[in-house]
C-alpha cells in the first residue's frame, strides 16, 4: 500500500487505536509462540528459490531480532491486552508497519496519535520494540514481493539500531504531566517508568484515568504518593521467624521424647527457620528496585562522595597495589565526574610496640597516592590513625578496626574533629555528603558509583532521622553482591558456595557497601 506521510501518522495512529477492540488478556508466552511460528515461516521462505533474494540474504536478521522479541515476551510480567487477532499491542504495531518504513520520528508521531485514544500500559510500552519486531516478521512471513520485502527488512535493520525509549516517553501524555514535578525529569528511565506504572496501577484500583491519578499525586506530593518507602517495622517477618523457630524446637522435643532437647536446638532451629524463610522470600517475592536520579552530568556538589577502601598495610607492596586499585576505580567511574573522591583508609597490623610515624609501609603508600594526585590533579587521599594500646592484651591496635576508621572518616568529611591523619591529598578539600565503602578485596564496577549516589539522592530514599534512628528512607544502601569468576574458582569451597561468579544478572553494582551520611554525620 502507499506510504503514509509522517505528518499524517498521528491521525493514522489515532484511527488505528480506535479500531482495535480489547477482548480480554493473552499471555506473553502465547504471543512468543506465535512469533516463533512466523520466524519458522520466514526461514522456509529463505530456502525457497521462488522467493525474493531478500529472504535468503537477510534471514539471519529476522532470526536474531525475532529471538530478542521472543525472549522479551517470555520474560514479560503479567498479561497483554487481547484483540481478535492476538495481542492488541502487536495489532497496533501491524498498523504502523502497514503505514510505511520504520524510523524513530515516524514511531513517535504514530504513538502520539494512538495515545490520544488509548492509554498504553507501562508493561506494554516496555514491550513495544518487541511487538514492532513481531509485526515486521509476521508481515515477512506472508511472502511479500521483492520491493516490500526490501522495505520490511530495512525497517527491521533500522529498528535493531534504535532506542525507542525517548520516543515512547515523548509520545506519552502521562509522562508530560508528571514532568511538572521538578525532580521527575532528573530520574533515570527505569524510575520514570515506575512512576508511570504506579499511576496506571492506582487508576485500575480506583477506576479512574492515570492522568487524574498523576494530577492528584502532584498535588499531594508525587514521591510519597507514587513511590513510598518500605515498611521499616518488619513485624511480619519477625513474627513468622519466631513462630517457625518455636515450631521446630517443639517438634525436636516431641520426636526425641525428652523435653530438655528443645532448648538445645533453639539456636540451630532459628538459623534453619531464617534460611528457609529467606529462601522462600527470594523465590516468591519480587525484588523492589530502588528509585534513583540519573545524574547525567556527574554527581555534582550535592552528591559529592568519598570512595573509601579500608585495608591493612601488611608490607611495603600493599599500599602501591591499593593505590593502583583506586586509579582503576577512577577510570571505571569517570561518568561520576570530579566530585567522586578516593581515599585509602590504611591501618598497620597489631604490634607489641608503637609503630614509627615514618614506617616504610606508610611511606610507600604515601608516595603511591601522591603519584596519583600528580597524574590526576588531586582527588586521592591516604588516611591513617595512630594505634592505641589494647587494655585486653597490651598490643597496639587501631580503634575498632574498619568500623572505627569509617566513623572517623564520617567525622572528617562533615568537618568535625577526627583522629585520622591525612598523609596524602588536601585535607581541607575532603568534604562530602556520602561515603562509599569498599574492602580491599571488593571491586567498584563501571558506573556503580553514579548509580548508588543517584539512588541515595532520590527523595524517597533520603533518610529522615529522629532520635538517632532512620525512620524513613535509607541510611545505608547495600547493593547485591556477587563473587568474581577468579575468586569463585579459587578453592573447592568457593566452587561449592559461590555459584558461577561474575556480575549480578540484574545489572546491579557488585562488591561494594554504600553509606549515606545525608548530613546527620553517622550510620
Amino acid at each position: 500500500m502507499e506510504t503514509v506521510r509522517t505528518e499524517r501518522l498521528a491521525g493514522w495512529g489515532e484511527e488505528a487505536a480506535r479500531s482495535i477492540p480489547i477482548t480480554g488478556a493473552v499471555s506473553g508466552r502465547r504471543t512468543a509462540r506465535r512469533l516463533r511460528r512466523a520466524m519458522d515461516r520466514v526461514a522456509q521462505l529463505s530456502r525457497d528459490p521462488e522467493a525474493p533474494a531478500w529472504y535468503a540474504d537477510n534471514e539471519y536478521l529476522s532470526r536474531r531480532e525475532g529471538s530478542l522479541a521472543t525472549a522479551a515476551f517470555r520474560a514479560a510480567r503479567g498479561t497483554l491486552r487481547r484483540a481478535p487477532e492476538g495481542a492488541a499491542l502487536v495489532c497496533l504495531c501491524r498498523q504502523l508497519v502497514e503505514a510505511g518504513p520504520i524510523t524513530e520520528e515516524r514511531v513517535e508521531e504514530f504513538l502520539t496519535g494512538a495515545r490520544r485514544t488509548e492509554e498504553l500500559p507501562e508493561t506494554e510500552a516496555a514491550l513495544f520494540g518487541a511487538a514492532l519486531r513481531m509485526a515486521l516478521i509476521e508481515a515477512l512471513a506472508e511472502g511479500v514481493d521483492a520491493p516490500m520485502a526490501g522495505e520490511l527488512f530495512t525497517s527491521l535493520r533500522t529498528l535493531a539500531e534504535l532506542d525507542l525509549t525517548d520516543a515512547l516517553e515523548r509520545s506519552d501524555p502521562l509522562d508530560e504531566l508528571l514532568r511538572e514535578d521538578p525532580v521527575y525529569p532528573l530520574m533515570d528511565d527505569g524510575t520514570r517508568a515506575m512512576y508511570r506504572e504506579a499511576c496506571q496501577r492506582l487508576a485500575r484500583k480506583h477506576g479512574t484515568n492515570p492522568r487524574k491519578e498523576a494530577r492528584t499525586a502532584l498535588d499531594r506530593g508525587l514521591h510519597d504518593t507514587l513511590c513510598p518507602g518500605p515498611d521499616r517495622t518488619g513485624r511480619g517477618y519477625i513474627a513468622v521467624h519466631i513462630a517457625a523457630t518455636l515450631l521446630l524446637t517443639a517438634l525436636a522435643g516431641l520426636l526425641s521424647g525428652v523435653w530438655w532437647t528443645a532448648p538445645l536446638v533453639l539456636l540451630p532451629a532459628s538459623e534453619l527457620a531464617g534460611s528457609v524463610l529467606d529462601r522462600l522470600l527470594l523465590r516468591f517475592v519480587r525484588p523492589r528496585r530502588l528509585p534513583r536520579l540519573e545524574l547525567r552530568d556527574g554527581l555534582g556538589t550535592q552528591g559529592r562522595t568519598v570512595c573509601a577502601v579500608s585495608a591493612l598495610l601488611t608490607d611495603e607492596e600493599t599500599g602501591p597495589a591499593l593505590a593502583r586499585r583506586l586509579e582503576e576505580y577512577r577510570l571505571a567511574n569517570r561518568d561520576a565526574g570530579e566530585d567522586l573522591l578516593f581515599a585509602l583508609l590504611a591501618d598497620l597490623p597489631d604490634s607489641a610496640e608503637a609503630p614509627s610515624p615514618e614506617d616504610p609501609r606508610l611511606e610507600a603508600a604515601r608516595k603511591a597516592v601522591a603519584g596519583l594526585n600528580s597524574r590526576w590533579g588531586g582527588g586521592f587521599y591516604l588516611l591513617t590513625r595512630d594505634p592505641v594500646r589494647s587494655q585486653a592484651d597490651g598490643v597496639f591496635t587501631p580503634w575498632e578496626r574498619k568500623r572505627g576508621a569509617l566513623t572517623e572518616l564520617c567525622r572528617l568529611t562533615q568537618g568535625r574533629p577526627s583522629a585520622l591523619r591525612c598523609l596524602a591529598g588536601e585535607r581541607a578539600d575532603l568534604h562530602a555528603r556520602y561515603v562509599l565503602c569498599l574492602d580491599a578485596d571488593t571491586r567498584l564496577v563501571p558506573g556503580a558509583a553514579r548509580q548508588l549516589v543517584g539512588a541515595a539522592m532520590h527523595p524517597s530514599n533520603r533518610p529522615v532521622v529522629k532520635n538517632g534512628v532512620v525512620v524513613k528512607g535509607h541510611g545505608l544502601l547495600h547493593p547485591r553482591m556477587s563473587v568474581e569468576l577468579e575468586s569463585a574458582l579459587a578453592t573447592d569451597f568457593a566452587r561449592l558456595y559461590a555459584g558461577q561468579g561474575g556480575t549480578d544478572p540484574y545489572g546491579a553494582p557488585t562488591g561494594e557497601l554504600f553509606s549515606d551520611l545525608c548530613g546527620h554525620g553517622g550510620f
